[in-house]
C-alpha cells in the first residue's frame, strides 16, 4: 500500500480559509481592509497553491493506484461481464482527469458487449459511453446514447434507475440550455418518485427529490420564472432539512434561493440563505463551493450598493479558485474585480487585474481549444461510427430484406406445388372415381350382357330342347306311320309314304334353320372366328361346333341331327384335328367355349 501524504496536508486549505477570515475580520475590525498589505495576500495566495498542489499530487497518486489495480485486473483472463465491468471502471476514474481515455475505455466495453449478444448490456455500455460523451461537452450524441437505455429500463420498470437516468438527461438540458425540457424531465423525476412513494413509502429518494428540487429551480431561474424557482428551492430546502446527511444539497439548494432572491430584486431575503449555505460548506471543507458562495455574497453586496464588502468577497472567491485551480472561477472572479476598479477610477489595479484576466482568458482559450479539438475529434469518431453503423444497418435490412423475400419465394412456391399437388390429387381423384365408375359401367354392362348372353343363350338351349322334342315327336309319328302303313292296302300305303317323307324334310330344314338364325343373334362373330382357325370345316362340322359352343351332349347333339352316337363321336374326333387339338389338354368343348 502506498503511503500518502498525512490527513492535515490535505486540511490546510480549510486552515487557509480560516486564517483568510480571520484576517478579514482584524482588518475590518481596525478599519483597514482597503489597504490590505499585497504582499501578506500574496503570500497567502501562494502558500495555498503549494499546498493545493500538494493536496491535488495525493488525490493524483490515488487515482493513479485505482487505474493501475483495475488495468491489472483487466490484464487476466476474465469472463466478458467482469472485463466490461472493468473497462467501465478504469473509464469512470479516467472521467475527470483524461477524457479520450475514458472514451477508449467506455468504447472497449461497447465493443466487447456487442460481441457477447445481451442486449440489456449492450445498452448499458451504450449508456455509460453517452456518459462521457455528456463530461466531453458533446450533448446530442450522449442523448442518442442514454434514450435507448432509459426506455429499456422504462420496459423493465426499473424505476430506480429511470430516476438516476433521468437526472442525466435533466442535466445535459440544463447544459444544453434547453431549460423547457430539462423542466419536463425533473417533472417527470418528481412525478416518478411520487408513484413509487405511494406504492412504497419505505423506499428512500430523498436525494433524486433534492438534485430534481434544485435542477427544477435552476431551470425555472433561466425562463425567468423567479417565482417558480424559488417555490421549488423553498420545497427542496425544506425536505433536506427534515433528513441527516443532506448539508450539501442544503447547501446547493440555499445558494440557489439567495440568487434566485437577489435576481427576482427581493435583496432583503437573499443575505441569510448564501450566509447559511456558506456557512455550510464552510464546515465540508468544499472550496469550490466556498468561492460560489463567495461570488453570491459578491454579487449581492454589489446589488446592494456595498462595494466595499462585494471587493471583500472577491478577493476571497478569487483566493479560493485560484487555491482549488478552478480557471472558470478565476476568470470571473479576475473580470468582476478589473470593472470594479475600472470603476472606481483606480487604473493601476485595473490594468493588473485585465492583464491577470488577459492570461486567464488566454489559458482557458488553450483549454477551450484543447477540448474543442477533443470534442471534433470526437465528434468525427461519433460520426464516422455512426455512419458505419447506418451502413452496415442497410446492410442488414438489405439483408433480411432479400432473406425475407427468399422465403417469401419460398413460401410460393410451397404452395404453388401443394396447391399443384392438391390439384393433381383432385385430378388424380376424380379421374380415379371417373375410371372407377366406367368400371362399374363396364361392369354392369358386362354383367347384363352376360346376363343378356345366358338368357340367350338359354331361350336357344331351350329352343334346341324344343326342337329336338319336336323331332322326337315327329320322328315318334314316322314310326307310327311307317307301323301302319305296313298293316294298310297299297292305296292307303302310298300317301301314308307321302307324308312321312314330308315329315322328314320339315324335321330337317327348320330345325337347323331355327336354330342357325337364334345362334347367330347370340354368337355372331362365333363362325368368323372358327372360320379364321380353319376355313376348312365342313357345314356339318360347323354346326356340331355350335353345339358344342351351347355346351350339348353328344346324345342331344345325335337327336337333334338325326344320327347315332357312335356317329357324333367319330365327328368330333375328326373334329380336334382338324382344330390342332389331338395333342392337347384342353377339351373341344371347353376350346370352344372360348371362342
Amino acid at each position: 500500500m502506498i503511503q500518502g501524504k498525512p490527513d492535515f496536508v490535505r486540511l490546510v486549505p480549510t486552515w487557509l480559509l480560516f486564517l483568510l477570515l480571520l484576517i478579514r475580520k482584524f482588518a475590518k475590525r481596525f478599519r483597514f481592509t482597503c489597504c490590505m498589505k499585497r504582499k501578506t495576500l500574496f503570500f497567502i495566495v501562494l502558500l495555498s497553491l503549494i499546498l493545493t498542489l500538494l493536496q491535488d499530487n495525493y488525490c493524483y497518486s490515488q487515482n493513479t493506484l485505482r487505474i493501475d489495480s483495475l488495468k491489472y485486473l483487466l490484464g487476466k483472463e476474465n469472463p466478458d461481464t467482469i472485463v466490461i465491468n472493468l473497462n467501465l471502471l478504469i473509464s469512470d476514474e479516467y472521467l475527470n482527469v483524461d477524457l479520450p481515455k475514458a472514451f477508449q475505455y467506455a468504447e472497449e466495453a461497447v465493443k466487447i458487449a456487442g460481441n457477447s449478444g445481451n442486449q440489456d448490456r449492450v445498452l448499458y455500455t451504450e449508456y455509460k459511453l453517452g456518459m462521457v460523451y455528456y463530461h466531453q461537452g458533446l450533448y446530442d450524441p450522449a442523448l442518442k446514447k442514454i434514450y435507448p437505455y432509459l426506455e429499456r429500463l422504462k420496459e423493465k420498470g426499473n424505476t430506480k434507475r429511470v430516476v438516476v437516468c433521468l437526472n442525466n438527461v435533466g442535466a445535459i438540458y440544463l447544459d444544453m440550455s434547453e431549460f423547457k425540457n430539462a423542466k419536463q424531465i425533473f417533472l417527470e423525476i418528481l412525478e416518478t418518485i411520487s408513484k413509487l412513494k405511494s406504492a412504497n413509502p419505505s423506499v428512500d429518494y430523498v436525494k433524486e427529490m433534492l438534485s430534481a428540487y434544485g435542477n427544477l429551480g435552476v431551470a425555472c431561474l433561466n425562463m425567468k420564472e423567479s417565482a417558480l424557482a424559488i417555490e421549488y428551492f423553498k420545497k427542496g430546502i425544506e425536505l433536506a432539512r427534515k433528513n441527516k446527511n443532506q448539508e450539501t444539497l442544503l447547501a446547493n439548494l440555499l445558494n440557489n434561493l439567495g440568487s434566485a432572491y437577489y435576481e427576482s430584486n427581493q435583496l432583503d431575503l437573499a443575505l441569510d440563505p448564501i450566509l447559511e449555505s456558506y456557512s455550510i460548506r464552510l464546515k465540508q471543507g468544499d472550496l469550490r463551493s466556498l468561492a460560489r458562495s463567495q461570488r453570491n455574497l459578491a454579487i449581492y453586496y454589489t446589488k446592494s450598493g456595498d462595494l466595499a464588502n462585494a471587493r471583500i468577497h472577491l478577493y476571497e472567491g478569487l483566493a479560493l479558485a485560484t487555491t482549488c485551480g478552478d480557471i472558470s472561477l478565476q476568470t470571473n472572479f479576475t473580470e468582476k474585480l478589473f470593472l470594479y476598479y475600472q470603476k472606481t477610477g483606480n487604473t493601476d489595479s485595473a490594468l493588473r487585474y485585465h492583464i491577470s484576466l488577459k492570461d486567464l482568458m488566454d489559458k482557458m482559450n488553450i483549454e477551450e481549444a484543447r477540448s474543442e479539438l477533443t470534442r471534433l475529434e470526437l465528434t468525427m469518431q461519433f460520426r464516422e461510427k455512426e455512419k458505419l453503423n447506418q451502413i452496415e444497418q442497410k446492410r442488414k435490412e438489405f439483408r433480411y430484406m432479400i432473406i425475407g423475400i427468399g422465403m417469401l419465394l419460398f413460401l410460393t412456391v410451397i404452395s404453388l406445388l401443394y396447391m399443384l399437388s392438391q390439384n393433381r390429387l383432385k385430378r388424380l381423384k376424380l379421374e380415379k372415381d371417373n375410371s372407377d365408375l366406367v368400371s362399374r359401367n363396364l361392369e354392369l354392362n358386362r354383367q347384363s350382357l352376360e346376363n343378356e348372353l345366358e338368357l340367350r343363350n338359354k331361350e336357344l338351349t331351350t329352343n334346341v330342347m324344343f326342337q329336338i322334342q319336336k323331332n322326337e315327336l315327329v320322328q315318334e309319328i314316322i314310326g307310327k306311320l311307317i307301323t301302319h302303313n305296313r298293316n294298310t292296302n297299297s292305296l292307303d300305303s302310298k300317301a301314308v309314304y307321302g307324308i312321312i317323307k314330308d315329315l322328314e324334310k320339315t324335321l330337317d330344314s327348320s330345325a337347323w334353320s331355327e336354330f342357325e338364325v337364334r345362334f347367330n343373334q347370340v354368337h355372331n362373330e362365333f363362325y368368323a372366328k372358327l372360320n379364321s382357325i380353319n376355313s376348312e370345316l365342313s357345314t356339318n362340322e360347323r354346326r356340331l361346333c355350335a353345339f358344342l359352343r351351347l355346351n350339348m351332349t353328344t346324345k342331344e347333339i345325335a337327336s337333334i341331327t338325326g344320327q347315332t352316337i357312335r356317329s357324333i363321336e367319330v365327328a368330333r374326333t375328326r373334329l380336334r384335328k382338324k382344330l390342332n387339338l389331338t395333342n392337347s389338354d384342353s377339351g373341344l368343348t371347353e376350346f370352344l367355349a372360348t371362342i
